[in-house]
């Protein structure tokens, strides 16, 4: 985080006075792995004037959704959603984990279910424009989709789920995944 905000200060990061959307989005996202939310907060008040006009309304309003679900302000996360549309492919795979994340946690099964089948299609229109990205999200598909089926209640069941995620490879979110098997 210091060192981009030195590359901020600097002006090294910025062409022609414009930061590009996916250095906010690595920015946001490396101040909440490192628990630092205050300071993502901070930084997308600072700097958003200075993504371009064509991202500036979907790239804060994913960041600030994900602050939110950091907070655990999950109604406030799903009004930001909602209105973080992008045609970035990569922005709205972004948009739409998030949502089922927050679907998840405020558990609202038919919302989660009716999102998941949106983004597998959503997945399946894209699929050769996502290269490697394709598979990887239709694996995460596949195990939110096996998760929903799961007893939790069968502990052999639930162990038997997250010792197959640990195993995977490429797996994306695999971290919330096993969060979702600690029940």
């Amino acid at each position: 985080l210091d060192l981009y905000q030195f590359g901020l200060d600097q002006h090294l990061l910025q062409d022609n006075g414009k930061l590009s959307r996916f250095t906010i989005n690595n920015i946001v996202a490396l101040a909440q792995k490192s628990e630092n939310n205050e300071r993502a907060g901070a930084f997308i008040n600072t700097y958003s004037d200075q993504i371009s006009p064509a991202y500036r309304q979907s790239t804060v309003a994913l960041n600030l959704a994900r602050l939110a679900y950091a907070k655990g302000l999950m109604n406030e996360a799903i009004d930001q959603l909602q209105s973080a549309k992008d045609q970035d492919v990569l922005t709205t795979l972004n948009i739409r984990v998030l949502q089922l994340r927050v679907y998840q946690q405020l558990a609202e099964q038919r919302l989660f279910d009716s999102s998941l089948d949106a983004f597998d299609i959503y997945l399946r229109r894209r699929k050769d424009s996502l290269d490697y990205h394709y598979k990887a999200y239709r694996k995460l598909v596949s195990y939110l989709r096996q998760f929903r089926r799961l007893n939790l209640h069968e502990s052999e069941q639930l162990e038997h789920f997250k010792e197959s995620i640990i195993r995977e490879v490429g797996l994306p979110e695999k971290s919330w995944l096993l969060k979702l098997c600690d029940v």
